[in-house]
C-alpha cells in the first residue's frame, strides 16, 4: 500500500484533491466505516472547512452551526491530548448532548485522524464514522491506524498541499475574526447573523471587509490563501 504525495507541478486545489484521495483511500483500507469525511483544521485548532464531507449533509448542518462545541475529539480540544487518532467511544466521559445528536442520527462511534507537519502543527484531519448497527472502533484498529501515521504525515508534508505557516490575521478586527471563525465552520451568512447577533446586511459588509483584506473574490479563495499554497 503507498501514499503518492501529489505532483509538485500540480495546482494547489489539485494537489489537496490528490492528498485527500490517497489518505481516505489508504484508511479505508484498514479501518472499514460507513462513512469518511477530510477536513482542514486552523492554527487555532479550529476546523477551517470540510472539502471532502461525509454524505450526511442533516448531520453536517448541524454539526457546523450547533454540536461541534460539544463534540470531545473537534480537534481545538482532541489534539491536547497528544494522541494522532482517538475514538469517540475511547472517550471517558464526554458530553450527552452530543452522543444523543449522534445518537439520533444513527451513529453509533467515530475515529478522528489528526493529520500535522513537520513543524508540529495540525492541518488536516479525517473523520471514520460507523453506524449503530455496527461495532465500535476498538484499541487494535486504532493502533493500526496510528501506525499509518508517519506515511499520511510524510506525504502531507512532502506533496505541496499546505501553506508552511500559519495566516496573518492582526489586520482583522476582533469582529472580523469572530465571522472567520464561523466561515472556517461552514456557516452562511443566515446563520452567523444569528451567533453574532447582527444583521444579514451587517454580516455581508463584514464578509466583504475579510475578502478585500485577504485579497480573495469568494468564500473559497479566502480559505484557500489562509490554508492552501496558492501557487507551485
Amino acid at each position: 500500500m503507498s501514499l503518492k504525495p501529489a505532483c509538485p507541478a500540480a495546482p494547489a486545489t489539485a494537489r489537496l484533491q490528490a492528498y485527500m484521495d490517497a489518505c481516505l483511500d489508504t484508511v479505508g483500507r484498514v479501518s472499514a466505516c460507513d462513512h469518511r469525511a477530510f477536513y482542514l483544521v486552523g492554527g487555532n485548532g479550529d476546523i477551517a472547512g470540510f472539502p471532502r464531507p461525509a454524505a450526511l449533509p442533516e448531520v453536517q448542518a448541524a454539526y457546523s452551526a450547533h454540536y461541534w462545541r460539544h463534540d470531545p475529539l473537534y480537534p481545538a480540544r482532541g489534539l491536547r491530548c497528544g494522541a494522532p487518532v482517538q475514538s469517540l467511544r475511547g472517550q471517558a466521559g464526554g458530553s450527552a448532548i452530543y452522543r444523543n445528536f449522534l445518537s439520533d442520527h444513527g451513529i453509533g462511534d467515530i475515529a478522528e485522524i489528526y493529520l500535522r507537519l513537520d513543524d508540529g502543527r495540525a492541518v488536516a484531519g479525517i473523520s471514520l464514522i460507523r453506524r449503530s448497527h455496527g461495532p465500535a472502533f476498538s484499541s487494535g484498529e486504532i493502533d493500526v491506524l496510528k501506525g499509518l501515521m508517519p506515511l499520511l504525515e510524510f506525504s502531507a508534508a512532502s506533496s505541496g498541499a499546505f501553506a508552511p505557516a500559519a495566516p496573518e490575521t492582526a489586520a482583522l478586527t476582533p469582529r472580523e475574526g469572530e465571522l472567520v471563525r464561523h466561515l472556517r465552520r461552514g456557516l452562511s451568512n443566515a446563520e452567523i447573523a444569528d451567533a453574532l447577533g447582527i444583521s444579514l446586511a451587517t454580516v455581508k459588509t463584514h464578509v466583504k471587509h475579510v475578502l478585500d483584506k485577504a485579497g480573495a473574490r469568494s468564500r473559497t479563495e479566502l480559505l484557500a490563501k489562509l490554508f492552501i499554497h496558492p501557487g507551485a
